[in-house]
């Protein structure tokens, strides 16, 4: 199988959305996790100085059953990649919190590493604008 990230590697800025987001959501968890992470709980599309996204623990006292995980993620991207990217290490929590109950950096999380680096994408705590290749001015 062919890394993701290669089949589609579009150059230039990327506008996400809802469908999108469904979209993307659903071939990586079919193509790298197995389909275990769950949907998001809501989505939020609106830009958010200083990150790309963010999963969102919800539902702290209900039964675990019933955890869901909301995201709330950027409507641009400096490309597909990076949407990709982030949209990978946001699902890992997605899953971290309805399965574990907890979200964090640790060794959960990095479970996942070799499995997305077989399809290309990098995982990482976090991303400074030259690992993704973002310019300054942006």
């Amino acid at each position: 199988m062919l890394p993701i990230l290669e089949k589609i590697n579009e150059p230039g800025e990327y506008i996400a959305t809802f469908k999108d987001i469904r979209q993307w959501h659903s071939i990586l968890n079919a193509a790298v996790f197995g389909g275990v992470v769950p949907k998001f709980g809501d989505i939020e599309i609106k830009f958010r100085r200083g990150q790309f996204a963010s999963a969102v623990e919800d539902n702290k006292k209900r039964n675990p059953d019933d955890r869901c995980c909301p995201l709330r993620i950027s409507p641009c991207f400096p490309s597909f990649k990076v949407f990709i990217i982030i949209l990978a290490h946001e699902m890992i929590h997605a899953w971290e919190w309805v399965v574990i109950g907890r979200m964090s950096h640790g060794k959960t999380f990095f479970q996942w590493k070799e499995k997305l680096a077989e399809q290309g994408i990098p995982l990482n705590k976090r991303y400074h604008r030259k690992f993704l290749d973002i310019p300054e001015y942006l």
